[in-house]
């Protein structure tokens, strides 16, 4: 039986496990337990170009990737540009957005979608 409650997660809230040492899946276990997880594959995209552009990235990228792996997040496919655009979608499709994006929040928000956000680069909350 599929879980009501979905999480898609944006690039920056990845990158967050390493570079604020985020428990992210103790906080969204803590915040909405037994949700499901995914991440559109415009997602996965933007992590693999950011890979490249420092050594502190590239290893925030490689435990964002290793995080996705080992929760089993699935990967979707999502018919858009951009990654904000394909999470704006995943919002009105009834997604939860896990990202710190001010600009897509006001857009999810506008459109009456929920995001999950980061506070004190430690906890998360839903908005």
């Amino acid at each position: 039986m599929e879980s009501a409650i979905k999480i898609a997660f944006d690039t920056n809230m990845l990158l967050g496990i390493e570079q604020f040492k985020l428990h992210l899946k103790e906080e969204i276990d803590r915040v909405l337990p037994k949700a499901e997880l995914a991440v559109p594959d415009q997602v996965i995209e933007e992590l693999g170009k950011l890979a490249f552009k420092s050594k502190a990235l590239e290893k925030q990228v490689k435990i964002a990737l290793a995080f996705l792996k080992a929760e089993k997040v699935k990967t979707l496919k999502w018919r858009e540009i951009n990654a904000d655009k394909a999470l704006l979608g995943l919002s009105k499709n009834g997604f939860i957005i896990a990202t710190n994006d001010k600009e897509l929040r006001k857009s999810i928000k506008k459109n009456s979608g929920k995001c999950l956000i980061l506070r004190k680069k430690k906890y998360l909350i839903l908005e």
